[in-house]
């Protein structure tokens, strides 16, 4: 049975000018560094979410990507070409330079995409421009080169990742959709591939046999994949808006069980592997606020994720933490809120378009992500019922009840009475308007009263939303024809 999603918030944190780049969170757990284009580094406690270090690197630039080397030590790579290391040694509270090199000298641009490290076989990469560099690292933390950089790619190096042996290194470019596998003792190109979008993101599940993409397009796009040779299908895509083309992070957490991305509508949201839906969403800021950077660390029970914004102006952190419920297991497999029957309810009204409402629907923030709502059929009064496909929990709920099967059909068939007897879908729009909101909502609140105790109106909140999304396609619709 799959895990549901609890996560509450832990610390938002602040300090950064800029927007955010990078996070990453030691291996145990206990730190976390984020580095952005205001060329600040800090070190925070994820226990009581102190800042515990910032260290200004304006002659590097901004600070483009971060990985960790061992609790003890970390690198980081700034925007022009710089690569440097950092320690705390003995009884040293604070993290000090060790060691530096730089990639592309000369350049005043040439920013370090992405560097991971390998901790068995003490390797380090990076990727930047078209090409890549792999170092071996000394018990010193000086870095010594292995290969020469293989002549760069017009297409930008967006991501590099090393296999779980650490001789084989995988390159991801952005606009060609290109694979490349490179041995890295003897340096050998093995093989390349290409795939059927663009490369934003990479994330590598555990075990490497699964990847995700941030495709620039649709969402996140998930491949079984082999290492040997350049076999790769394509299974679910998880869709997130994406409404500016931009690229967010992915990660998987709680040991391969949900996926966690950023999106562009000031959203974090939580997929479940096994079922393909979203499962959270977690509000991180306001809709316009782009939320494109995102790192996880999770055991066998609980997940701490940390998802930072950038906006042009200072940007926050905010670090969530799942737990597992002191209440016992999960007796039945999907997650219903009363506050999600009243979005589900008023969504659906939405897609079928048929409201008539005088609100004023401008800059709405949308409280709760669906997809997947389809009809099963008419109902004993001859008009069409809907039946919910995927059921989606969110942060900002207050309650989370236990539900079982019993409480979920009785909940659901509730739910279809309301959009029959309500909304009149089979009702011609021209002969009679359909009810009201504030009488969606009155039956609501006399069924269920706790709707009513929160401070924000989902309800209008989630229609005008809805609505807003509807006009944009009437829009599109007209665009089009009359171009034909």
């Amino acid at each position: 049975m799959s895990v549901v999603p609890r996560f509450g918030l832990l610390f938002t944190l602040e300090g950064h000018r800029k927007s955010l780049n990078a996070l990453a969170i030691s291996p145990d757990g206990s730190k976390m560094l984020s580095g952005g284009d205001d060329a600040e580094l800090f070190v925070w406690s994820l226990s009581t979410g102190a800042q515990l270090q910032k260290i200004n690197f304006n002659f590097y630039g901004p600070i483009t990507s971060l990985a960790w080397i061992a609790n003890e030590a970390f690198a980081f790579g700034c925007s022009n070409g710089s690569i440097l290391i950092y320690t705390c040694r003995g009884d040293q509270s604070d993290y000090s330079f060790a060691s530096h090199v730089t990639v592309d000298p000369g350049r005043k641009i040439s920013a370090i995409e992405d560097i991971t490290f390998h901790a068995s076989t003490r390797r380090l990469a990076v990727v930047c421009r078209g090409t890549f560099w792999v170092w071996d690292l000394t018990d010193s933390y000086d870095l010594v080169l292995v290969n020469e950089p293989p002549p760069a790619s017009y297409a930008i190096a967006r991501n590099v990742r090393f296999n779980l042996t650490g001789d084989t290194i995988w390159v991801f470019y952005l606009e060609d959709h290109t694979i490349s596998c490179y041995s890295v003792k003897p340096f050998i190109k093995k093989w390349s591939k290409i795939i059927p979008s663009r490369i934003g993101s990479v994330a590598l599940s555990a075990d490497q046999k699964t990847m995700l993409v941030c495709n620039l397009q649709s969402g996140i796009d998930s491949y079984s994949m082999s290492w040997k040779e350049p076999v790769m299908n394509r299974g679910v895509t998880y869709a997130i808006s994406m409404r500016k083309w931009i690229i967010v992070q992915v990660t998987y957490a709680l040991q391969g069980q949900w996926i966690i991305s950023g999106s562009d509508d000031g959203n974090v949201q939580i997929f479940d592997v096994s079922s393909g839906g979203r499962v959270q969403c977690l509000r991180h800021a306001g809709v316009d606020t782009k939320v494109q950077v995102v790192t996880a660390i999770s055991d066998a029970t609980t997940c701490t994720v940390a998802s930072g914004s950038t906006s042009p102006g200072p940007s926050d952190i905010k670090v969530w933490r799942h737990e597992p419920s002191t209440s016992g297991t999960r007796r039945w497999s999907f997650s219903l809120t009363v506050w999600h029957l009243c979005c589900i309810a008023a969504g659906l009204s939405v897609a079928l378009n048929i409201l008539v409402f005088t609100f004023r629907i401008d800059d709405v923030r949308l409280p709760v992500s669906w997809r997947d709502i389809g009809t099963h059929g008419p109902s004993a009064s001859g008009k069409k019922g809907y039946q919910l496909k995927e059921v989606f929990t969110n942060a900002d709920s207050p309650h989370n009840p236990e539900w079982t099967r019993e409480e979920f059909i009785k909940a659901q068939k509730f739910v279809d009475t309301l959009i029959v007897e309500y909304l009149d879908v089979e009702v011609s729009r021209t002969s009679q308007k359909p009810k009201s909101l504030e009488n969606l909502r009155t039956k609501l609140l006399e069924t269920y009263p706790i709707i009513g105790q929160g401070e924000k109106d989902w309800v209008s909140d989630f229609v005008a939303a809805g609505l807003k999304r509807e006009q944009q396609k009437k829009k599109q619709k007209e665009t089009a024809k009359t171009k034909k």
